[in-house]
């Protein structure tokens, strides 16, 4: 992928659904960082925590969904977690 092809659009369905299933505003994450160093599967994943955010604010959809396998490790991560507590 080349600088070229990116298209940022901060109006995006993802971003929308993102919000309305985590009920935290997207465009409120200021990039501090906690999340990717909280994150047990961080240095596994293609895009970490922090890259998949600010993806989700530009409205960079088919750059967050190409590569399913840090969706899958978030998921089987949080799963986990909650198993475990």
């Amino acid at each position: 992928m080349t600088l070229a092809s990116i298209n940022p659009s901060p109006l995006s369905d993802l971003r929308t659904f993102v919000e309305s299933q985590s009920g935290q505003k997207v465009l409120d994450c200021y990039q501090c960082g906690k999340c990717s160093a909280g994150c047990p599967v961080d240095y596994a994943m293609d895009l970490g925590p922090r890259q998949i955010m600010r993806s989700i604010q530009l409205g960079l959809k088919d750059e967050v969904l190409e590569e399913h396998d840090h969706l899958a490790l978030c998921f089987l991560s949080d799963l986990l977690l909650a198993l475990s507590g």
